[in-house]
């Protein structure tokens, strides 16, 4: 990998430990300056450090492969039938966690009015808690909601996924690369202990689709594509 391809991850890191720097100096009194940069750096620093914002290296080092490789041949049945795959192990199951994330998230909602009008200590702060609570509340209850839309379709021209921010479909002759990854809460990508899941991932020359192990029927996905574009999952 080049410089370039690790640019997003350095600079993940980078701002991973302004985080932690920010969290060892920040003064014992609310600061909300402090506070904020706190979580700009925490946030963006772990999504470029994950790949999940910013320039990923493993598709880097795919498209690169690509273009100076010969791809498999396509083995795809002009008539095959399109499939849906959706969270959740049933309807059921989709709306039971859509309706537990609007219920939490309209609770934090409440919550957020009722501590700014009723906590003692000064209005910018209790402003401040209260305007917190309302907005990852409603982040809570908008994610919750977004869940049971998302799916992954493949039919004979590709593979199209719905994801929380948008909508991407790739033709089966784009595709340049599939890599899953697992992540542990104690560990790496390699191995560690107490896993968390996997993130499949779909490469294309200029986007990307992934989906995580939480889809039904993950496993004949997985296979599916791997049997269609006849690349090797890594």
């Amino acid at each position: 990998m080049t410089m370039r391809d690790r640019a997003s991850g350095i600079a993940g890191a980078v701002l991973l430990a302004v985080a932690l720097v920010l969290l060892f100096v920040s003064p014992r009194e609310f600061h909300l300056g402090f506070c904020a940069a706190f979580m700009v750096c925490a946030v963006l620093g772990a999504l470029l450090a994950l790949g999940l914002v910013g320039t990923d290296p493993v598709g880097a080092r795919l498209r690169r492969e690509a273009r100076s490789q010969a791809r498999p041949g396509l083995r795809l049945a002009p008539d095959m039938p399109e499939r849906i795959f959706r969270y959740g192990k049933s309807p059921a199951a989709r709306w039971g966690s859509t309706i537990v994330c609007l219920v939490l998230g309209l609770g934090m909602v409440v919550l957020g009015v009722v501590s700014g009008w009723s906590l003692s200590g000064g209005l910018s702060e209790r402003l401040v808690l209260a305007a917190f609570l309302g907005v990852f509340g409603l982040f809570i209850a908008w994610y919750g909601m977004r869940y049971n839309q998302l799916f992954v379709k493949v039919d004979a021209q590709g593979i199209e996924a719905r994801m929380y921010f948008r909508t991407v479909k790739i033709p089966w002759e784009e595709v340049v690369g599939v890599v899953a990854r697992h992540y542990w809460l104690i560990g790496w990508r390699t191995g560690g202990v107490l896993p968390i899941g996997t993130v499949y991932w779909v490469y294309a020359p200029r986007t990307k689709v992934n989906f995580t192990h939480g889809l039904e029927s993950v496993e004949e996905l997985t296979a599916l594509i791997c049997s269609i574009t006849g690349l090797a999952w890594q």
